[in-house]
């Protein structure tokens, strides 16, 4: 046979597979989608299912919670102070040295520390994403000198960039607040808090990002 003839493939060379062989190549599960195969792990992994289940208990009666009490979470009554827990169903926490109703103020806080992380999050993702993307994509001395300002303030403590944010937002946002109803419900201590976690806590999503970006 001339050497040409030696790559061709006919169906000569091929042979019905035996049982055996079919069972070692047998699927071993039906295929799934990113997000079932997801949600498939995380229904298997029981403590994250009970602290799924504990966070959206915490956050329904942190939204729910305070519209059934009659009391409101500055609200001091005289003749009410402190009340042990689960001793009278008016306050099912307890009251504080104020009179006020502790469930009530802890479901506030909960709904703060909620808006806090949520909100944090979501402009923690936008920065560091677009900063790792756009320092990945150009690379160069474009790459070098982004990341060589991620080192500089990974160098700076936590504690002094916090500081030096409020000082400097506190008297622009009161006076933006001062003129604007819409944001005054949010208050501008809650604002900065949001600016400031912002800004510290973007730098490991940046480099995450452009570490993903420059492998692909």
């Amino acid at each position: 046979m001339p050497d040409t003839d030696k790559n061709v493939i006919t169906q000569d060379l091929f042979v019905p597979a035996s049982d055996e062989e079919r069972l070692g190549v047998q699927t071993m599960r039906e295929p799934v989608t990113f997000w079932q195969d997801a949600w498939r792990r995380f229904r298997s992994n029981k403590v994250a299912m009970v602290s799924a289940v504990f966070i959206i208990i915490i956050t329904l009666l942190a939204i729910f919670g305070p519209m059934f009490s009659k009391y409101a979470f500055d609200q001091q009554t005289q003749g009410s102070e402190y009340i042990a827990p689960f001793v009278t169903a008016e306050h099912p926490f307890g009251t504080d040295n104020l009179g006020r109703d502790l469930f009530v103020r802890l479901m506030i806080g909960a709904r703060i520390s909620l808006a806090i992380g949520i909100v944090t999050s979501i402009m923690v993702v936008i920065i560091g994403v677009l900063y790792g993307t756009i320092s990945a994509y150009f690379g160069g001395v474009v790459d070098a000198v982004m990341m060589r300002i991620v080192d500089v303030l990974y160098a700076v403590p936590t504690m002094l960039i916090i500081i030096l944010l409020q000082i400097v937002l506190k008297d622009p946002l009161q006076k933006l607040f001062a003129g604007n109803p819409t944001l005054g419900a949010i208050g501008p201590g809650l604002f900065s808090i949001f600016i400031t976690l912002s800004l510290l806590y973007w730098l490991d999503m940046a480099r995450m990002v452009r570490g993903q970006i420059l492998s692909l």
